[in-house]
C-alpha cells in the first residue's frame, strides 16, 4: 500500500506542477498579447493627436492633448483630445483596433469583426457622450460640441445606424477632411477671447494627483461608478 500511495502522491504532483506550469505560461501569453496591444493603441493615438495638433495650429485653433480631469468632489475622466474652434468646440475619442466595427448608438456594446471571428467592444457615441457631459458640467460653458471618433486606418469598416447629427466617425486616412467638413458645416463663430477662455476652464482641471489617477483606474476597470 505504501508504495502506491507513495507512486500515486508522486503522479498527483507532476499533475499538479503541470497544470500550474501551463496556466502561468497562459497568464504571461496572454499578459504579453495585452501589453502589445496597449502599446500599439498607444503609438496609434500618438499619431492621431499630432495630426490635430497640425490640423489645429494650421487653422490657428486650440488643441488639448490626452488628459485626466477632475471636478466637483470625485468627478474623474479621461479625454484622448479636445480642439477648440471657431466653430464648436470638440471632443475626440481615438480607437485602434483590427477588422471592421458595427452597432447603433442606442447599444451597449458595438461588435468588432475579424474574419469569422466576433467580439464586443465600447460603443465609441455613448463613451465620448459622457466626456461631452463630463465636460459641460465642468466648465458651464454651453457651444455647440461635436463628438468625433477617429478609428485608425487599419479598421476595415465602421458600420453605425441611427447616428446622431453632432456624430462624426472616421478613420485617420480621413481625419483632415472630416475636420474641415466639420468646420464648413457650422454657422456658430466664437471670438478668439472665447475660445480662449473656453481653454482656460477646461486646462484647470487637467489633474495628474494621485487620488484622482487612482480613482480613474477604478472606474475604467469597473470597480466604481461613474
Amino acid at each position: 500500500m505504501t508504495v502506491y500511495y507513495t507512486i500515486g502522491l508522486i503522479i498527483g504532483m507532476i499533475a499538479l506542477i503541470a497544470l500550474m506550469s501551463f496556466w502561468f505560461v497562459k497568464q504571461f501569453k496572454e499578459t504579453k498579447v495585452s501589453r502589445r496591444i496597449r502599446e500599439v493603441g498607444q503609438k496609434e493615438e500618438i499619431k492621431i493627436n499630432n495630426d490635430l495638433k497640425v490640423w489645429a495650429s494650421h487653422n490657428k485653433n486650440k488643441f488639448i492633448g490626452s488628459s485626466v480631469y477632475s471636478y466637483d468632489e470625485n468627478k474623474v475622466f479621461e479625454v484622448d483630445s479636445i480642439l477648440i474652434t471657431d466653430k464648436a468646440l470638440i471632443v475626440v475619442e481615438i480607437k485602434s483596433l483590427s477588422g471592421g466595427v458595427m452597432g447603433s448608438t442606442s447599444d451597449l456594446h458595438w461588435t468588432k469583426v475579424l474574419g469569422e471571428k466576433r467580439f464586443q467592444t465600447t460603443n465609441p457615441i455613448q463613451q465620448n457622450e459622457r466626456h461631452i457631459s463630463h465636460i459641460g458640467r465642468m466648465t458651464g460653458i454651453k457651444v455647440p460640441t461635436i463628438s468625433l471618433i477617429v478609428y485608425s486606418s487599419k479598421t476595415q469598416f465602421i458600420k453605425c445606424e441611427d447616428r446622431p447629427s453632432h456624430v462624426v466617425l472616421t478613420k485617420h486616412h480621413e481625419l483632415f477632411k472630416a475636420l474641415d467638413m466639420i468646420q464648413s458645416s457650422l454657422n456658430h463663430s466664437m471670438t478668439i477671447d472665447e475660445m480662449k477662455h473656453l481653454e482656460k476652464k477646461i486646462k484647470l482641471h487637467r489633474t495628474n494627483k494621485k487620488k484622482d489617477l487612482q480613482l480613474h483606474k477604478r472606474i475604467t476597470t469597473g470597480k466604481e461608478g461613474v
